[in-house]
């Protein structure tokens, strides 16, 4: 995972993509300065091109902004982790049941990185809702 120090050019930030619409396929396409598409944004879902650090997190706040603060993330196990791990840390809801640990997880390392002195309760894992 690529991370970002302290006041450091981000790689990709939404504010300094290119937007492409495509209105033949009904997406909007967040190009990088160098020209990669990072970002498609298709209506009901965005779709993370390259999965570094920074486009994680604008795909999760451009998310957030379109589904009213929570989102769903699909695609494979090491990524839904990284994003859901990121999202906790961005306090954008995660809606997908298996990934509650990971965010319960993160929050908890949150509050440890914020609080270093105070004692950390270990976070125990629940059980999902029945249906």
């Amino acid at each position: 995972m690529q991370t970002a120090t302290a006041g450091a050019k981000k790689a990709f930030a939404l504010e300094d993509a290119r937007i492409q619409v495509d209105r033949r396929h009904q997406r909007i396409e967040y190009h990088d300065l160098t020209g990669r598409v990072r970002m498609t944004d298709s209506g009901p879902r965005v779709d993370v091109h390259i999965a570094d650090t920074d486009t994680i997190e604008a795909g999760l706040r451009l998310s957030a902004q379109k589904f009213g603060g929570e989102v769903f993330i699909t695609g494979e196990a090491a990524f839904r982790e990284q994003s859901a791990r990121q999202a906790a840390r961005l306090g954008v809801g995660v809606k997908d049941a298996d990934l509650q640990q990971v965010v319960e997880q993160e929050r908890a390392q949150i509050e440890v990185e914020r609080n270093p002195s105070r004692p950390r309760r270990p976070v125990v894992p629940r059980d999902p809702p029945l249906r």
